[in-house]
């Protein structure tokens, strides 16, 4: 589990974003596979290397969406409301 979820007080709809979007990413990854890919990307994403795997995304809108999906900072986190 993620240090950021670790250290999380709040497990309220903003951890589930956080978590759909390392799901998101995960997903659409070209670099990560297996069945240990969950686990890399979020030693990838606590290793601050998170620019460099969004830059890889082609499509704009997917982007967006899992880089505010990923925010640290779960009062600048995507919304589910």
């Amino acid at each position: 589990m993620s240090q950021l979820l670790k250290d999380s007080t709040d497990d309220s709809a903003k951890v589930d974003v956080y978590c759909f979007g390392l799901s998101l990413l995960e997903m659409i990854s070209s670099d990560v596979s297996g069945t240990h890919a969950f686990k890399v990307l979020t030693k990838i994403i606590n290793k601050g290397e998170k620019q460099e795997i969004l830059s890889s995304i082609i499509d704009d809108k997917l982007r967006d969406i899992i880089a505010k999906s990923l925010e640290e900072d779960p009062d600048c986190r995507a919304s589910i409301d």
